[in-house]
């Protein structure tokens, strides 16, 4: 399973998510970055996860966009609906594979409301991480109680399952 967390400088949420993500699923490869890249991971991100726990699988430094390859990637989560937008500029057929999250952005924020969107991200990773174990690109277990299979598709050739997280779609080759 490839994720990629976007936000708008990769310096708040999709950091975060990414490193809380790689702790929880150590079997993924889980990647993120941001739309326009101006200033460094925010301290406030790594007190954060010391508290979790998580700080060690922190990224050193924030990426933009430029240098991934989105068609690459299993789920792309967007923090919010303008990131969905320029993920689908640069990469028009991966319109099945981006969900948005919509989280807002901790930039402008005092401390105990960015901690509360940090919190945000952390119930939604978790989530994202616990609801389904993906082995040799397939769904071999998944927690029924909030799985719902919607529909099987072809996407450009390749069979995918689709299913619906919290009225969230996820799509998984298979």
């Amino acid at each position: 399973m490839k994720v990629l967390f976007v936000c708008s400088g990769n310096a708040h949420r999709s950091p975060l998510a990414e490193a809380l993500l790689r702790k929880m699923r150590r079997d993924w490869v889980v990647d993120s970055a941001g739309v326009q890249v101006a200033i460094p991971i925010a301290d406030e991100v790594r007190e954060f996860l010391k508290r979790e726990d998580a700080e060690e699988f922190l990224k050193s430094g924030p990426e933009g966009l430029g240098g991934k390859r989105l068609g690459d990637y299993d789920v792309i989560v967007a923090m919010e609906k303008g990131h969905r937008d320029y993920v689908l500029s640069l990469c028009p057929e991966c319109g099945d594979r981006v969900v948005v999250w919509n989280v807002r952005d901790p930039y402008f924020m005092d401390r105990e409301n960015a901690w509360k969107v940090y919190e945000q991200i952390k119930e939604k990773v978790t989530e994202l991480a616990s609801r389904c174990e993906v082995q040799k690109g397939h769904i071999s277990d998944c927690d029924s109680g909030s799985l719902v299979y919607k529909r099987y598709g072809y996407s450009k050739g390749l069979k995918r399952k689709v299913f619906s997280l919290s009225s969230v779609n996820y799509h998984f080759r298979v």
